[in-house]
């Protein structure tokens, strides 16, 4: 379509809409209530609506009735009564017959006029600006991106208002899908001791804080617990997994090394047996390539490059697997991007924790945030980590819903001292659940944990799981 033709296209608009919800409202002010939740002044096309809107949500703040003669009194002391044509206006307005049953329908065809006039003003806007864009062109069409999707995407606005009878409707239906149909009450990390102790596994908009020295397994458990995420026969989800640290195709590597249990060295060699071989590129390209897992390599990611990338991910998710988004993993903290100047470090990854945290309630998907510890755990015996071990942030202990600590204590051992397998997942926070430790072992070799029962004596939870577990073969019928 020619520049000439468009300049006269008129925007997207439903006056018919506008009438039929002004007009419920006018005269029954309780239609207020139903429409505010979706409805804003700024939707409204025509001016004359958008200020007889304006007037009826002022009126009703303070406290005063609302009704023609109302309104009409609101505009007249701001001199806009005239401006929308008067009381007549007002009258053929209250004249009008409403839908009352489709009024929430009305509403939000408003906004979805509205909504598609603020895309052609975001990309007539972003127009103009690409051809002054200069050399940042990298900042520019992520900005673009972000700009149109904050105006393109569906926000219904729906009312936050829920009573107490809903919430238990909703929480008996998910706790009689836990208990009858094994369905668990978040995405399993693939340890059972561990999903006891988080309370039912990983929630969605909570942020799991996993932190260690290098070489403790913290990618490690990222990566299995992808795989446990991905290829559930609960419900299938898809990962996200931002590789901040390492090229995307090491975390590859790991993928197939944990699966097939075979010796990395072997994985990046290629020194392998025909039978290896033959089941090297099996597993690779006839089982993991068909997981729904998608990867960002890209080093110093920021927030809002993170936002974009989790956008573009789960769009690619829902295209080529036809799952949604169930988990995002962050390899890691200290490594992430933040345009701006902070006064130390400990400002600047605040600000990170507190997004990710908003990243993970505004996507509603649990987020793995890898993070590193500083030395002061190595200067201790045991060398077990604590809280105050948390390198670059006091914030992280405050944002985080749950903080893991991985500790083994092979990593500290000398070439020539002797080796065990074991693993501990120190749990000292966690909303929801229970602190305390999980022993595992290690197979350094695949780089892969492996789950051992919780012998924590005094954890109530798991003995009522083994009782459950034994008479799960023959489960109560759901009533």
């Amino acid at each position: 379509m020619s520049q000439v033709s468009e300049a006269f296209l008129i925007p997207p608009n439903d006056l018919d809409s506008e009438g039929i919800v002004l007009a419920a409202i006018l005269l029954d002010s309780e239609a207020l209530d139903r429409v505010q939740p979706i409805l804003k002044t700024q939707d409204f096309y025509s001016d004359a609506n958008r200020w007889v809107y304006e007037a009826i949500t002022s009126s009703s703040a303070s406290g005063k009735p609302i009704d023609a003669v109302a309104v009409a009194g609101w505009l007249r002391d701001r001199d806009r009564l005239d401006q929308i044509g008067g009381t007549p206006y007002l009258a053929q307005l209250t004249a009008t017959t409403p839908f009352y049953l489709r009024l929430e329908e009305h509403a939000r065809r408003i906004v979805d006029k509205s909504r598609l006039r603020k895309v052609i003003s975001e990309a007539r806007a972003i127009t103009a600006e690409a051809y002054t864009v200069g050399d940042q062109v990298s900042e520019f069409v992520q900005s673009a991106e972000s700009r149109l999707f904050a105006v393109a995407e569906d926000l219904s606005r729906a009312s936050t208002l829920r009573s107490l009878r809903e919430v238990m409707v909703e929480c008996v239906k998910d706790t009689t899908d836990a208990r009858y149909n094994r369905i668990p009450a978040g995405a399993s990390t693939g340890f059972r001791a561990l999903d006891r102790r988080l309370g039912g596994g990983l929630k969605p908009g909570r942020m799991y804080v996993c932190a260690g020295r290098p070489g403790s397994g913290k990618t490690s458990f990222l990566t299995q617990v992808s795989k446990t995420v991905a290829t559930s026969n609960a419900e299938k989800r898809g990962v996200f997994i931002a590789s901040i640290e390492m090229p995307s195709k090491q975390i590859g590597d790991r993928f197939i090394t944990q699966e097939m249990a075979i010796d990395s060295r072997c994985v990046e060699s290629g020194i392998m047996t025909r039978a290896q071989w033959s089941q090297y590129l099996n597993t690779a390209e006839k089982q993991i390539a068909k997981w729904p897992i998608v990867m960002d390599d890209f080093p110093s990611l920021s927030i809002s490059e993170l936002r974009s990338s989790l956008r573009r991910g789960t769009r690619e998710l829902e295209r080529l697997h036809r799952v949604k988004l169930g988990l995002i993993g962050i390899d890691y903290l200290q490594l992430m991007g933040s345009p701006g100047r902070f006064q130390n470090e400990n400002d600047r990854l605040s600000q990170i924790t507190a997004s990710i945290v908003g990243i993970s309630k505004e996507f509603s998907v649990p987020v793995m945030l890898l993070s590193q510890l500083n030395r002061d755990c190595e200067k201790r015996d045991g060398k077990r980590p604590v809280m105050s071990d948390l390198r670059g942030s006091g914030s992280i202990e405050q944002d985080a819903h749950t903080i893991i600590f991985f500790h083994r204590d092979d990593v500290y051992r000398k070439s020539d001292e002797s080796k065990d397998r074991s693993a501990e997942f120190i749990v000292s926070k966690c909303r929801g659940g229970r602190t305390g430790t999980v022993r595992l072992s290690y197979l350094e070799y695949c780089t892969k944990f492996i789950d051992e029962p919780d012998d924590d004596p005094a954890d109530q939870y798991a003995k009522i799981c083994e009782e459950f577990d034994s008479f799960v073969d023959e489960p109560e019928r759901a009533p």
